[in-house]
Parts: C-alpha cells; sequence; structure tokens
C-alpha cells in the first residue's frame, strides 16, 4: 500500500521538475516587471551623471574667466584654484549620495528576493502539508479487510476489523495474531497524523489556510480512527469484554492522543461556528432566496422571503432576478424539491458541530418548514454523514441517487423531515 504512494510521487517527479522550471521563468518576468524606474534605468542614469559631471568640471574654469569679479578680471589659474575649493565638497556630497543610492537599491533588490523567497516557501510548505494529508487519506482508503466472504474498505475496514479482534487475547505484538498486519498498519498510519499537526502548526501559512487544513485532517480522522474510542466506550459500558493491551498501548492511546492535539490545535485558529455557518449557507444554491439565517445552540435556520415585495424590499440596490425569474424559481418544485433536500444535508455533512438544519419556506403555492436532525437523518438514510463527507460515491450513489435525482425517494424524505406544510390553492 505504502509503496505504491512512493511509486506514485516517483512517477510525478519529472512533472513537478518541469513545472518548477515554468515557475522560475514566471518568477523572474514577475521581479522584473516589478523594478523601479531606478532600478531598471541605473546604468543609463549612471552614465549620463558621469559624463555631464566630467564636462562640466572642464569647462566651468574656461567659462568663469570671462566673468568680472569686484570689477576684475581672473585668470582661468585664479578660477580654477576658486572652482576646486567650492567643487570639492559638491562632489564628495554627490558621491555619498551615489553610494546611499546604490546601497538603497540593493537593500530594496533584498528585500524583495527575500519575499518572493517567503512566498516560495510558503507555497511549498502548503503543497507538502496537502500532499501528505493527501497521501493519508489514500492509504486509509487502501485499507481492507474481509470478514464472512465480505471484504470492508476504509473506515468500514478499521470499524468491522476492530470490533472482531479488539479483545483478542493472542499475542499479537509477537505475530501470532491472524491479523497483526492490520494492526501494524493502523499504529503506522495514527503515527503520520502528529507531525503533520505540527508541520501545520509550524508553517507560515495564514491562520485561515491552517484552519480549513487542520479541519480536513480533523474530518478525515473523525471518518476513520475516531470510530475506535466509539468502540472502546461502547466495552467500557457493557463490560463483557476486556481490551487487549497491546492494542490499547499501541492503537488506542495513539488515538486518544492524536484527538487531543488535533482538538487544541484546531482551536487555536478556529472561526466561531456561526461565522463558519454562515460561510456555508452563503456557498449553497438557494442562498439569494434566505431573508434570514439564524445559528443557537448548534442548530442552524434559514428562512426564506415570503413573496417578491419581501425579496425587492431587502435587495434594493443589488436584484438578482425579475419577478418573472423569481416566482418561475418557486413554480418549478421538482428543482426546488432537489435543492431542500440537498443543502440541509450537505451542511451537516459538512458542518459536523451542527446537529440540526431548519428550513421555513413559503411561496405562492404551498409554505413548509422541514427540520433535519442528525442523527434521524443517519438513520433514516443508513449512511454516516461524516464518512459520506470523505467518499464522494456514498454521496453521489447511495444519497443523490435514491433520494434526490429519485422522485419517491425524494418525496418520501420531505414527508420524513416535514415539521409542517400547507397547500395554498392558486386561482388562474
Amino acid at each position: 500500500m505504502l509503496s505504491f504512494n512512493i511509486w506514485k510521487k516517483k512517477k510525478d517527479l519529472v512533472e513537478k521538475e518541469k513545472e518548477k522550471e515554468k515557475e522560475k521563468e514566471t518568477k523572474i518576468t514577475i521581479a522584473n516587471n516589478r523594478k523601479t524606474f531606478l532600478e531598471r534605468n541605473i546604468m543609463t542614469i549612471s552614465t549620463i551623471t558621469l559624463v555631464a559631471g566630467v564636462v562640466l568640471l572642464f569647462l566651468m574654469p574656461f567659462v568663469m574667466s570671462f566673468f568680472h569679479y569686484y570689477d576684475k578680471k581672473l585668470s582661468p589659474n585664479e578660477v580654477g584654484d576658486a572652482f576646486g575649493g567650492i567643487a570639492n565638497p559638491v562632489v564628495t556630497l554627490v558621491g555619498v549620495f551615489s553610494t546611499f543610492m546604490a546601497f538603497y537599491i540593493q537593500y530594496k533588490a533584498n528585500e524583495r528576493q527575500t519575499n518572493e523567497l517567503e512566498n516560495q516557501k510558503s507555497k511549498e510548505e502548503q503543497r507538502f502539508i496537502k500532499e501528505s494529508i493527501s497521501n493519508l487519506k489514500s492509504d486509509i482508503m487502501l485499507m481492507r479487510y474481509t470478514k464472512n466472504g465480505v471484504t470492508y474498505s476504509h473506515s468500514e475496514a478499521i470499524w468491522e476489523f476492530m470490533l472482531d479482534n479488539i479483545s483478542q487475547k493472542e499475542n499479537i505484538e509477537a505475530g501470532l495474531g491472524l491479523s497483526a498486519q492490520q494492526y501494524f498498519q493502523i499504529s503506522y498510519l495514527l503515527t503520520l497524523f502528529e507531525p503533520l499537526i505540527e508541520e501545520i502548526d509550524t508553517s507560515k501559512l495564514e491562520d485561515k489556510e491552517k484552519e480549513q487544513i487542520l479541519q480536513n485532517l480533523d474530518g478525515l480522522f473523525e471518518a476513520s480512527f475516531a470510530f475506535i474510542l466509539r468502540l472502546e466506550d461502547k466495552i467500557k459500558k457493557e463490560k463483557k469484554q476486556s481490551i487487549n493491551s497491546y492494542v490499547r498501548r499501541k492503537i488506542i492511546v495513539p488515538v486518544k492522543r492524536v484527538k487531543i492535539l488535533l482538538t487544541e490545535t484546531l482551536n487555536k485558529y478556529k472561526e466561531s461556528e456561526k461565522e463558519i455557518f454562515l460561510v456555508a449557507v452563503g456557498k449553497t444554491k438557494a442562498f439569494k432566496f434566505i431573508k434570514q439565517i439564524r445559528y443557537v445552540n448548534q442548530q442552524g435556520t434559514l428562512i426564506f422571503y415570503k413573496d417578491y415585495k419581501e425579496y425587492i424590499k431587502h435587495n434594493e440596490m443589488h436584484l438578482d432576478y425579475t419577478e418573472e425569474e423569481y416566482l418561475q424559481y418557486f413554480k418549478n418544485e421538482e428543482q426546488f424539491d432537489k435543492i431542500i433536500v440537498t443543502e440541509p444535508v450537505r451542511l451537516l455533512m459538512k458542518l459536523s458541530f451542527i446537529n440540526q438544519i431548519n428550513l421555513e419556506i413559503y411561496s405562492q403555492t404551498r409554505n413548509i418548514i422541514l427540520a433535519i436532525d442528525r442523527d434521524k437523518v443517519e438513520e433514516y438514510l443508513d449512511i454516516d454523514l461524516e464518512e459520506m463527507n470523505i467518499d464522494k460515491e456514498i454521496w453521489r450513489d447511495s444519497f443523490q441517487g435514491m433520494h434526490v435525482f429519485d422522485s419517491k425517494g425524494r418525496e418520501a424524505f420531505l414527508d420524513k423531515f416535514t415539521k409542517k406544510k400547507k397547500i395554498i390553492k392558486t386561482t388562474e
């Protein structure tokens, strides 16, 4: 499994080298464009100044000899002495100024180069971290466990494997257990989390970038190894089995350590739950039709506009729809029903801290209030939302295919989670 990722990395090396060469050429071009007028033309300005200064020095005594001072015409030698006495401090000041300008230009060039190196380092850090998380995710996705002729994969493989082996009495550490290989595999994958979390925490990325990357890593952990902690709690409550000492030392303790480290690090950069919820709602398809957004006690509520007049009242400066377009959107019940089934589940899937999404929808044909609870929707769909968040096939086939695009499945879903419904009869 791990050798596959190494082979994949080697395969991409040539392409990455080509990309780096292109990036270098682009950076050189950008750096040249960022130079100031003085930096771009320093040689021309210096040459013109030097030539003008030399010509002036040679001509000045001759020119000054034609002028009269105190009714006395000065000889060229006297003019030269006078000019030399005056010119020396001026030349010295010009030299000091030129030296200062040279140092200043060099300082700016060094500063620009340092900034470019810092930006490049930041991009390299971000790329390395994302690749590391992607590789870790691939390793987890490649996990397999066969039980009673059924082969389970990734998070299901970990769950089923731990169910069968967490209390076995065989000496796994000595390699006597039939499933010792899977134990070592899980144990190894857990060792990858801590250095990755530390790498993210100490990187020079922006706090928002760190928070987003840590959220992704936390989602990956919750959808895979967090199951082990739930299983441990279950065994402790039942008190029917004892946990294998090797499993406790090599798997359960590392899982707890990773969980604590992830939580502590994430809390350093985490935005408030309300802010995260507002951002997520802003990305939904129905966002422009939402009048009010509330978030209280891990429950999100979305209230839609009652009619087009109310929509105009709140959007006078920025109207995205005409009245005809607005009404047409709500008249197409099939299209709108797909949205009100998909988006609440998507929010629950993406935001693990939310327990319930409420929708209040008003239109000319019907008024609906939906209450979609996390536990109830998981039970109804027979899907773990955290697992669905990392497995696109579950989202596409098990959810959208059966409950969004299938009309009967969509109607059944709405009937299940509709708290209040009122059909409004319209007269043509």
